[in-house]
């Protein structure tokens, strides 16, 4: 379930501090003492400024959303609804670069001045791995991304500067992801050794790369 660390009225209700924080304030157990049964609740915190744009006062709001890859189906109807009417929306997702697609605009990623990445998006819609999907199955949970909505329609040669939401991809491609996997490996085996090594991280999921107990 979703607990929020800050509201949009500024009242602090859902404190990650505790005991059962296991996730670095974005992932806790939480007891639900009136159905006596444990939840996995996952943070959305609220970071707000007021900006001066042509004079006029207006509030800027960026909600920080933690997510699960497994949950049941209400969960992701939460994140659904919250994002309705969210104008931009970044997402981290390590997928093969053939999938991906550069957004036509002059906007990038990245600090202002340092140059910052062309913004892409997905060029259609991707499902779940079979492994995911059975898993899921078991358990009567849904997958992430058979329950999100990560494509972002578009009109080829033309730019829908009103759609929303907007899915903008705000992470490494495989590819990427790799390069830096093998950066850090060089030098350190034989060729031979990093032949073998980088077949065996064909055959990986990518999170089994970055998880620390793989």
């Amino acid at each position: 379930s979703l607990a929020n660390r800050k509201d949009d009225d500024g009242i602090n209700d859902g404190n990650f501090n505790g005991n059962d924080d296991c996730g670095g304030g974005y992932l806790r157990w939480h007891k639900d003492a009136s159905a006596d049964e444990w939840r996995m609740q996952t943070a959305v915190t609220t970071l707000e400024r007021q900006v001066v744009p042509n004079g006029m006062p207006t509030t800027q709001t960026v909600k920080l959303i933690a997510q699960l890859h497994f949950a049941d189906a209400a969960y992701f109807q939460d994140i659904t609804n919250m994002i309705q009417s969210t104008d931009t929306i970044h997402y981290e997702m390590l997928v093969d670069e053939t999938l991906m697609a550069p957004i036509n605009d002059r906007r990038r990623l990245g600090r202002a001045g340092s140059g910052g990445a062309t913004r892409r998006h997905l060029k259609a819609p991707i499902m779940a791995s079979h492994h995911d999907q059975n898993v899921a199955k078991e358990y009567g949970w849904e997958c992430q991304l058979n329950a999100m909505e990560y494509h972002r329609k578009e009109v080829p040669g033309i730019i829908q500067r009103n759609e929303s939401p907007r899915w903008i991809h705000a992470d490494y491609t495989r590819q990427e992801f790799m390069e830096l996997v093998d950066a850090q490996n060089d030098g350190s085996k034989s060729s031979k050794g990093q032949q073998q090594q980088q077949k065996q991280q064909q055959d990986r999921p990518l999170w089994s790369l970055v998880s620390s107990s793989s």
